[in-house]
């Protein structure tokens, strides 16, 4: 047996490369990406912003070009006030 022999049919442990690891759930962008919605009325994918006023307004967050893709469907308070009117 020769080192070459070694190197191109020993398991990968032998070459010192580590399987690849699962990503995590408990990410951050994970909860983040959980509060983005997509509107079934407009197509768009909104979320409420984080509000710093006092005021106790609501503010959301409008993304027209944004993936949809496993999204919760839910129509954005925008289209919303508009069938209330």
């Amino acid at each position: 047996m020769s080192i070459l022999y070694d190197i191109m049919y020993s398991p990968e442990k032998k070459l010192g490369k580590k399987p690849m690891k699962k990503r995590e759930k408990n990410k951050l962008y994970d909860k983040i990406d959980d509060l983005i919605k997509k509107c079934v009325s407009c197509n768009c994918c909104w979320e409420k912003a984080f509000n710093t006023s006092a005021s106790g307004d609501n503010y959301y967050n409008y993304y027209k070009d944004f993936p949809a893709y496993g999204k919760e469907k839910e129509i954005c308070p925008k289209c919303l006030k508009q069938l209330e009117d």
